[in-house]
């Protein structure tokens, strides 16, 4: 992978950011789809997962696993996730505790490294953007870039990216003509872990990460 190299943030995420926590923005291929992704990183977690030279934990079946437990308590391991935190390296993940009549229970010691912000589809026409902004539905707010000119009167292509929720950029300009909607996700998934995940997979190839 080629050194992966940060780029401006939009000011207007700014207010986004807290205390132990850093902003940054850069672009990469996720499950093939090439995006720019504005998030946060944890620097509690991220120090706690460097200490323990733990990188990032893209397996989402075991992030699946990882959600069934509590942070702060000891719950039943459902049966169904009991091989995923049982192989070699788990130990950092979570905490287990076997009883004699064959039970176990856990406790969950992973955090989540990343809080993604944004996520921006770059493409050249509104009609590949808007597709490829699709495919990430439910992860965080998503904003379409667009690198063609803007037709003059761009009133249908907004009223559909405001249908959709989209926001949109006129990339020569670097304009942005409209904010995407408010992202208010029910629940935490696995899925959305995941991406969080291979954010900071990423993040961990730059000098930052060392920082």
């Amino acid at each position: 992978m080629m050194p992966l190299l940060f780029e401006p943030v939009d000011l207007s995420l700014a207010p986004a950011a807290r205390s132990g926590a850093r902003m940054f923005r850069h672009s990469g291929m996720f499950d093939g789809c090439p995006l720019t992704v504005t998030y946060l990183v944890d620097d509690k977690e991220h120090r706690s997962r460097s200490d323990k030279a733990l990188g990032a934990v893209t397996d989402e079946r075991t992030l699946a696993a990882l959600l069934a437990l509590p942070v702060d308590d000891l719950a039943p391991v459902p049966s169904r996730f009991l091989k995923a935190l049982s192989g070699n390296g788990t130990a950092s993940l979570a905490m287990l505790i076997r009883e004699p009549h064959g039970s176990t229970w856990g406790q969950r010691k992973l955090g989540v490294p990343v809080e993604v912000l944004e996520i921006e589809a770059r493409a050249r026409d509104w009609t590949r953007g808007c597709a490829l902004a699709h495919r990430w539905v439910g992860y965080a707010p998503r904003t379409v870039r667009v690198a063609c000119p803007i037709p003059g009167d761009p009133t249908l292509l907004l009223t559909e990216a405001a249908h959709y929720g989209l926001g949109v950029i006129a990339g020569a300009q670097d304009t942005r003509l409209l904010k995407p909607s408010a992202y208010e996700p029910r629940r935490w998934t696995p899925s959305r872990w995941r991406f969080a995940e291979l954010v900071y997979e990423q993040f961990l190839t730059s000098d930052a990460a060392n920082g």
